[in-house]
């Protein structure tokens, strides 16, 4: 999309220039059949320009248009998205989370107290107010 865009913006460039010395070689105003697309592709290209991002490893973007969310990016690398995405504060991080650990928990050592245990679902805690 990079190189799309680019070419879409030098191409503006090159065919106002010409646009304006065609018209002056001819002594006359600048070629507007040429001149007006030229002068509305350039804030184009720019904008599509905006819609670029890069996204590290362990990185995800979230895409939100005008508040409601879109979608999420995860691959790493060089993205296009549109450009009225929210851009820049939207980057998360991914962690990867291990359903089972490899690793089996040490058993305690004697004389030290047992690790503490998660309560039994349906257990009923009271809270005190703070003093």
């Amino acid at each position: 999309m990079l190189p799309l865009i680019l070419a879409l913006l030098f191409g503006a460039i090159a065919t106002l220039i010409y646009s304006i010395v065609a018209g002056v070689r001819g002594d006359g105003p600048p070629i507007w059949g040429l001149f007006i697309p030229a002068l509305l592709m350039i804030p184009t290209s720019i904008v599509l320009l905006t819609g670029l991002f890069t996204l590290q490893p362990n990185e995800a973007r979230v895409l939100i248009l005008f508040g409601g969310y879109k979608g999420t990016v995860r691959d790493s690398g060089f993205h296009w998205a549109n450009p009225f995405y929210s851009n820049g504060q939207h980057r998360v991080g991914v962690v990867v989370q291990m359903a089972e650990s490899p690793v089996k928990p040490e058993a305690p050592k004697p004389n030290q107290p047992a690790p503490p245990t998660r309560p039994r679902p349906g257990t009923r805690f009271r809270c005190a107010p703070a003093r």
